[in-house]
């Protein structure tokens, strides 16, 4: 967590590859569609509050960017911030 006139959370953890996307669905029912490659190394999402970010959440925007390390696993860089 960093504090300044912004508060912005990150966290990187990995997974199984194969529960990506539930996670997602189910952390973000209302979020729109995970994108696919252009500057996504495998799947991006972007989410406010105006596109299915949760009332009660304490950020403005959630960036979760997905990159796959193998077969089996995947590198979730996430980050959350206020504005």
């Amino acid at each position: 967590m960093q504090r300044g006139i912004d508060t912005a959370y990150t966290a990187v953890l990995r997974m199984p590859r194969a529960d990506v996307r539930d996670w997602l669905r189910t952390t973000y029912p209302d979020a729109p569609e995970v994108r696919t490659g252009g500057t996504c190394a495998a799947l991006c999402l972007d989410v406010t509050h105006e596109d299915g970010l949760p009332g009660a959440a304490e950020a403005h925007v959630v960036q979760v960017r997905v990159e796959y390390v193998n077969a089996e696993t995947a590198r979730v860089r996430f980050s959350a911030f206020t504005m």
